[in-house]
């Protein structure tokens, strides 16, 4: 059942046998179910559309021949500053 079916049944139902305390909580329940599906939605597009926005794969490949060069680098330093101490 959706949540607007669910509201308008809430709401048809409520004025004939619901004490006012649960038509407040059923209310609240229902805005939450709206505010959580919107946060999904939301979500959901924002996924969708990660792909357009993910970097080229030569770009990813720049930057893993960096880390690699980088990475180099530090050891030739810390072996350098190694011998340099003994």
């Amino acid at each position: 059942m959706s949540c607007l079916s669910l509201c308008r049944k809430v709401q048809s139902l409520s004025s004939f046998f619901l004490p006012t305390f649960i038509k407040v909580t059923l209310r609240e329940y229902i805005d939450e179910v709206k505010r959580r599906n919107a946060w999904k939605e939301e979500l959901r597009l924002a996924n969708l559309s990660a792909e357009e926005r993910r970097p080229e794969e030569a770009d990813l490949r720049k930057l893993d021949s960096s880390l690699k060069k980088n990475t180099a680098f530090i050891r030739k330093l810390a072996s350098a500053k190694e011998l340099s101490h003994s």
